[in-house]
């Protein structure tokens, strides 16, 4: 009798150990086929998102989440504004003109910055004048729209001219973004002697 019930209790627990072995080997399966759907999936989000991107500070963020209406506006123009400027030295077309922008500004109109944010046309000058009070940018009329200078836009987003000098420049002593910075330099001083210079651009505020 004794033998007869061990007997049946081993062989219910070889069906069980078969179930948990089968079920083990259908997830094993499943883990396998999800890795390998999810890298596929990580290449097509690869792809829409592309090789660029933006440093922006943390702060934005947390003030666009803001429960303060005023605050999340404020901080919703002021990130706009960080990702909307210039990364680098050009001369930028606005309407029938040309404006020389430094890396770092914004060159544009209020009612284009109205449709970049989703904020009404009417409060972007009072928005605008709040951040150039608290010295987060400055304000330059040009013909045509405006120049908004991000402060802080150029330490926080790029090294500085004396961390660059620290790296290893090789035999010549220049890096090929050196390189590229003098080339684009070059290139800037040349389109401003063309179109009359930043001071003139710019009569009653001083640019540097």
């Amino acid at each position: 009798m004794f033998r007869k019930t061990s007997n049946l209790f081993v062989n219910r627990m070889s069906s069980v150990l078969k179930v948990f072995q089968i079920a083990f080997q259908m997830l094993y399966v499943k883990v396998i086929h999800m890795r390998q759907e999810n890298k596929k999936h990580e290449r097509v989000a690869l792809e829409y998102m592309g090789h660029s991107f933006i440093k922006v500070p943390r702060v934005l963020y947390s003030r666009v989440l803001s429960l303060e209406k005023e605050e999340k506006m404020l901080a919703k123009l002021h990130l706009v504004l960080f990702i909307s400027c210039n990364f680098d030295d050009r001369v930028v077309k606005l309407g029938n003109n040309q404006v020389i922008s430094y890396r770092g500004e914004y060159v544009g109109t209020y009612r284009e910055l109205s449709r970049l944010s989703g904020i009404p046309f009417g409060s972007i000058s009072r928005l605008l004048e709040k951040l150039e009070k608290r010295e987060l940018v400055e304000i330059v009329r040009v013909p045509g729209g405006s120049v908004i200078r991000v402060n802080g836009y150029d330490k926080f987003c790029f090294v500085s001219e004396k961390e660059y000098k620290l790296r290893d420049t090789g035999k010549n002593g220049r890096t090929n973004e050196a390189k590229l910075a003098e080339d684009a330099a070059a290139r800037l001083s040349e389109a401003e002697a063309k179109i009359g210079g930043r001071s003139k651009q710019y009569p009653n505020k001083n640019v540097n």
